[in-house]
């Protein structure tokens, strides 16, 4: 009997497989998720939607849509914030790992889905912005939903509604995020190639009309959803077409330029998977081998791999997103590399197991199927257990941990004698956000980046605290390692966070 006859979609197994997918899923993601501190982004998400108008005011203002800012609005009027404005994430991330599920049956086979699954389902990286109020996962979600339409309309054109449906699946990507869109033109472009696909066909010219319609409907849905917000968006793509100056490339974040270079493209590698260079090479091995699986049984599935990656990187590198492309702006990667990785793994196994079926002799067979079955429950487990240490790696520190900086302030800092300066990078939101939980609060004076600023309140306040993460200018850290000592460091995946005090008689530079 064929294994996979299992897996049917009656069988009370594949339910209850799903059922495990979900609240597993559900588990890891929603575990601690308003335990930890917010990290600045987050802060400033909720400092700029404290009113409906104010967040109205930064989104206009700034270069980002409003979705986003109004269920961060909505759901911070009743406690506790930390928790509610990052559920979001967390029901949208569990949600994706049943669309992989789906995507995964759909391109290939339900072992293939399954796979892919449960690769996000364990994915560190995934985990991670699940629990994060910049709604990275809700992208992703709504990328994954934009493909499965788009593969159901190429299998049949004919229906309007997975049409209208991607046209508002697309829309409301897009006013979560701009960035959104390095997700929605790589679909469009393989939607293009299908109907010119169709179009040299003259036997599919009922299929073109179809295309042609469905397009239109998709389109005009995008349109009319952005008419209140034309204006916003045409100033912002002439920001970042180079028609006028980007707001990236002001002077003051250029030191958050991003460099192009090996660690740079290392560091997508490693959180399309995970740090330990085995199992990372092994996953982008496995990509490797879906692609070559795509090519020879799927040839529309390896043009939309091309779409998926190498599109946005044409629109990234000749606009001005090159100056700050962190690998969060392409979350939607995340989707197609798992779905990839799971069909080279699946591939490799039943061309191994067919090799193993084909040995004659039952001693010789029975032999290799163990070697095969040993070999690849060792590999399960490296895998396994390299992605279960990521993701309790990140429950226990987190992003930032501003709660933890506020609390250690609290406990040194003499308020009656001694102030806290705040360096750079949004330091100033990460203190003042948890300010109001110190028993006895210190002054704390913001943005204190440059050397003058700093020698300045060293003149008139002898007893200082400077606390700062991320960049700073070369000037600014000779002064403070001259004048300041190290006094703890605060771990996080968005960067350490720094506690200096002026140096005592005798003390080192830190």
């Amino acid at each position: 009997m064929d294994n996979r006859a299992l897996w049917e979609p009656t069988a009370p197994k594949r339910r209850l497989v799903l059922l495990c997918l979900l609240v597993t899923g559900a588990v890891l993601r929603l575990w601690g998720v308003g335990a930890k501190s917010l990290w600045v982004d987050e802060i400033n998400a909720v400092m700029m939607s404290e009113t409906f108008e104010q967040l109205m005011r930064n989104s206009i203002a700034g270069h980002e849509p409003p979705v986003r800012l109004m269920i961060v609005w909505l759901l911070q009027k009743g406690p506790p914030v930390d928790l509610l404005v990052r559920l979001p994430a967390a029901i949208f991330g569990t949600l994706t790992i049943v669309l992989m599920l789906r995507i995964g049956r759909r391109l290939w086979d339900w072992p293939t889905g399954l796979a892919a699954a449960g690769l996000l389902l364990l994915s560190p990286w995934h985990v991670l912005h699940s629990q994060d109020a910049r709604y990275y996962a809700m992208i992703l979600f709504l990328a994954l939903a934009a493909l499965e339409l788009a593969l159901r309309i190429v299998e049949r054109p004919r229906p309007l509604a997975p049409w209208l449906a991607l046209g508002i699946v697309c829309a409301l990507n897009l006013y979560i995020s701009y960035v959104a869109s390095l997700a929605i033109l790589p679909l469009a472009a393989w939607l293009l190639w299908h109907m010119a696909k169709a179009w040299r066909r003259p036997d599919e010219e009922a299929q073109l009309r179809w295309y042609l319609r469905g397009g239109a409907l998709a389109t005009a849905v995008i349109l009319v959803a952005f008419l209140p917000w034309l204006q916003v968006l045409a100033r912002v793509a002439r920001q970042y077409t180079g028609l006028e100056a980007p707001v990236v490339a002001r002077p003051q974040r250029l030191v958050w330029e991003t460099p192009y270079n090996w660690p740079y493209w290392m560091s997508y590698v490693a959180t399309l998977g995970v740090q330990h260079w085995l199992v990372k090479w092994a996953l982008a091995a496995f990509v490797a081998i879906g692609l070559v699986r795509s090519w020879f049984h799927a040839r529309s599935i390896f043009l939309l791999a091309i779409f998926w990656f190498v599109l946005p990187w044409a629109i990234i590198l000749t606009t001005g997103v090159r100056y700050f492309t962190p690998p969060r702006y392409l979350i939607h990667y995340l989707g197609l590399y798992l779905l990839l990785a799971g069909a080279g793994a699946v591939w490799t196994w039943d061309l191994l197991a067919g090799r193993v079926r084909a040995i004659g002799g039952a001693f010789a067979r029975r032999a290799a199927r163990t070697l095969l079955y040993g070999a690849a429950g060792l590999l399960g487990a490296v895998v396994f257990l390299a992605f279960a240490r990521e993701v309790i790696l990140y429950h226990r520190i987190g992003k930032q941990d501003w709660k933890g900086v506020v609390r250690y302030l609290d406990r040194h800092v003499d308020p009656t004698r001694e102030v806290v300066l705040a360096g750079g990078s949004w330091t100033e939101r990460g203190l003042r956000y948890y300010w109001r939980d110190m028993q006895q609060p210190p002054l704390l004076i913001e943005r204190r980046v440059h050397p003058s600023e700093i020698l300045y309140e060293l003149q008139v306040r002898p007893n200082v605290w400077y606390v700062t993460w991320g960049p700073m200018l070369p000037e600014t850290a000779q002064l403070l390692a001259q004048r300041f000592e190290l006094v703890e460091r605060f771990p996080g995946f968005e960067g350490e966070v720094w506690v200096l005090r002026t140096r005592r008689e005798g003390t080192g530079n830190g």
